[in-house]
């Protein structure tokens, strides 16, 4: 049983830059897009005025699934796209004067798709101990507004980020001891 240990503790103490204990987390909307450029794709194959409730289903952009979709009223429309006094009615582009114009009659739809891959990289040890966690995050995101009044879509807006790479770094000299109140420190020593 001591060898076993031994064993054990050898091989952690060789691996201290190893990432293979690290944790790491994937945080993926279900989409039938499996990347920014389908998505785009797909989003650039919508006609106004013509692409209906039903083939925007059949593109990915189902708006009666729920998921990653947000429904507006032509409230919220009206919100987002006059909230500065500098910005009039006639300033709008004609598919959102329409929804505005249709009220009840507007449906709105805001998709939120994305997939972020979270990595854990660096010292285990240092990582284990809350002295400094080193995260990779990597993926996409991708968002559109889409209008539709009279079941046709009539504005279509999208924006988002292809290439997500981004490393954060946190440091706390202290480790685990960073946050803890200093009474609390007092009784440990």
């Amino acid at each position: 049983m001591n060898k076993v240990v031994l064993i054990v503790l050898a091989l952690l103490l060789t691996s201290c830059k190893s990432t293979h204990f690290l944790p790491s987390s994937y945080d993926e909307s279900v989409t039938t897009f499996d990347s920014y450029q389908k998505a785009i794709e797909l989003y650039d194959s919508i006609v106004l005025h013509e692409t209906s409730k039903e083939e925007l289903k059949a593109l990915g952009f189902d708006v009666d699934k729920g998921q990653n979709v947000q429904a507006l009223t032509y409230l919220d429309v009206s919100k987002r796209f006059l909230h500065n006094p500098a910005i009039s009615k006639d300033d709008l582009p004609d598919g959102v004067i329409k929804c505005l114009e249709s009220k009840d009659g507007c449906y709105a739809y805001q998709f939120y798709i994305e997939k972020i891959n979270k990595e854990r990289y660096g010292s285990f040890w240092a990582d284990a101990f809350d002295f400094r966690k080193k995260v990779h995050h990597t993926g996409w995101k991708f968002d559109a507004m889409i209008i539709i009044v009279d079941n046709v879509v009539v504005y279509k807006l999208q924006s988002g980020v292809p290439n997500i790479d981004r490393k954060e770094v946190e440091k706390q000299p202290l480790g685990p001891l960073q946050g803890m109140d200093p009474r609390d420190v007092k009784r440990l020593l």
